[in-house]
């Protein structure tokens, strides 16, 4: 893991201002399509978790049946989905965020030192 943070951090610092401009727009962008992916399971994970409730109530009337269990089956295994798809997405996000945040310290570096040829 830390080698393959230093060789991206090698290839970042062998990139032009222009590149480091256009990597640091893509990955920012992929971030925050991940936010949103991220806010979306969250959404679905509670929605869920309200429907599993719901099914778990009815099923222990007195006319529940083996098809409410089913279904609560059904949105446990749903909501342990979601909730590894979310944490598998936050990290992603956050090695993402690492890598604009890098990249935006490289070409930073890089303008001020072009800053005074100009």
């Amino acid at each position: 893991m830390a080698a393959a943070a230093a060789t991206t951090r090698m290839e970042i610092d062998k990139m032009s201002v222009e590149q480091l401009r256009g990597l640091k727009e893509q990955v920012d962008l992929e971030v925050n399509l991940l936010q949103d992916s991220l806010n979306n399971i969250r959404s679905a994970t509670t929605r869920l978790e309200l429907a599993s409730t719901a099914l778990n109530d009815l099923s222990l009337r007195p006319k529940g049946n083996k098809t409410m269990a089913q279904g609560k089956d059904y949105c446990e295994r749903k909501i342990a989905l979601l909730k590894s798809n979310y944490d598998q997405l936050l990290e992603v996000a956050a090695k993402k965020k690492s890598i604009a945040d890098e990249a935006g310290a490289v070409l930073q570096a890089k303008l001020k030192l072009s800053a005074p040829a100009q």
